[in-house]
């Protein structure tokens, strides 16, 4: 059996299912699949004026929730945080080819956010639900992050 392929940023790494490629931008990652309308974004996040990673958690919880989204709390791997999803949909009555569904983790480790977004067409919410959960509980922290952490 073949050894899963990983991606490694100093801050993250992540095991890729069979079938996903990734494309790493530096500050940000794109895991892709077969098809061509999905996309698993990873964001390493700097935050300003001494903002907590816990502090963002909370305000990011905070505007799902006024926005009547789901909010839940979620551990991957080494990083936890919350997990919301929506349908974002085009402003016409009826389907367009621009709704999608998101699920959005917003997670940190150690203080140090990590922002994770999934999009797919409205039409196939759920159809890649399971094999993201198992990427996203492989997520360990980075060399970077290991060395600094308590």
């Amino acid at each position: 059996m073949a050894t899963p392929e990983r991606i490694h940023t100093p801050l993250w790494s992540l095991e890729l299912a069979p079938g996903w490629r990734a494309e790493d931008f530096g500050e940000y990652a794109v895991i892709l699949n077969d098809h061509p309308d999905t996309t698993l974004r990873l964001t390493s996040l700097d935050l300003a004026n001494g903002m907590t990673g816990a502090a963002w958690i909370e305000r990011v919880a905070a505007a799902q929730r006024a926005q009547e989204r789901p909010v839940a709390e979620v551990r991957c791997g080494d990083f936890g945080g919350i997990r919301a999803e929506f349908a974002w949909m085009a402003p016409t009555l009826s389907p367009r080819r621009e709704d999608h569904w998101v699920r959005v983790w917003t997670l940190a480790y150690d203080g140090t956010p990590l922002d994770v977004t999934y999009r797919c067409p409205l039409w196939c919410a759920g159809r890649d639900d399971q094999v993201v959960v198992a990427m996203l509980a492989t997520l360990e922290a980075g060399a970077v992050l290991r060395r600094t952490a308590p």
